[in-house]
C-alpha cells in the first residue's frame, strides 16, 4: 500500500492538491480513508467489487430511500441514480437529491421530515402518501424541488443545438420548459 501511495502522489494532478496531503503523510491511514481508496482505486476494479452495493441489488429485498446532493462530477448523485434507474434492484425505492453539498451541511438534517414520513410509513404503518408521490424528489437549484418519475428527465435535459456553436436557452412558460421549437426567440 505504501508503494502505492508513493505512485499515486507522482500524478501531479493529486500532487499539487494540498488537501491530500495529510492523507499521505499519516501512517496507518486515518484521515479521509474514503479518498484515499478512491484515489489509490480510481477505476471500477476487483477492490470495489465487495464493497459496492451495485453487485448486491438483487439481494436487497427491504424499501430503500436513496439521498444525496448534487455534486461536482456525480460524485454522490451518480450512484444515486445507477440505483434508480437498476433493473436488477426490484425492491421499492425512491431517492430524493438535495441542493448541492459541500460538506458544509453537517449535522446531515437535509429531509428530515421527508425521512419521518419514509419511517412512519414503512415501519409505523402510518398512510403518509409518500409511495402515491413520484419516486424522485429533486432540488433543482434556484427552484426548489420538483418530482419525477424518471431521471434524466426530458424536461430537464438541455437543447441540443443542431448548428455548432449555437448556444439557446429554451424560454421558461408557465412555470416549465417548452420543449422542442426552433430557438428562435430563445436567450442565445
Amino acid at each position: 500500500m505504501k508503494k502505492r501511495i508513493e505512485e499515486v502522489q507522482e500524478d501531479p494532478d493529486i500532487a499539487i492538491n494540498t488537501y491530500f496531503s495529510k492523507i499521505f503523510n499519516v501512517w496507518p491511514p486515518k484521515y479521509h480513508t474514503f479518498y484515499l481508496d478512491y484515489l489509490l482505486h480510481p477505476q471500477e476494479d476487483d477492490f470495489w467489487r465487495p464493497r459496492s452495493m451495485k453487485y448486491k441489488y438483487d439481494k436487497l429485498k427491504v424499501p430503500v430511500y436513496f439521498k444525496c446532493g448534487w455534486a461536482p462530477m456525480g460524485r454522490w448523485s451518480a450512484p444515486v441514480f445507477n440505483a434508480m434507474n437498476s433493473k436488477e434492484l426490484t425492491a421499492y425505492k425512491r431517492c430524493g437529491v438535495m441542493e448541492g453539498y459541500n460538506g458544509m451541511e453537517l449535522p446531515y438534517r437535509f429531509m428530515n421530515e421527508e425521512s419521518l414520513r419514509w419511517y412512519d410509513h414503512w415501519m409505523k404503518g402510518i398512510d403518509t402518501g409518500i409511495t402515491e408521490e413520484p419516486p424522485m424528489k429533486l432540488n433543482i437549484l434556484g427552484r426548489g424541488y420538483r418530482y419525477e418519475h424518471e431521471y434524466p428527465s426530458y424536461i430537464l435535459m438541455p437543447y441540443i443545438p443542431e448548428t455548432p456553436g449555437e448556444l439557446w436557452l429554451q424560454p421558461m412558460v408557465d412555470d416549465d420548459i417548452v420543449m422542442g421549437g426552433s430557438g428562435k426567440g430563445g436567450t442565445h
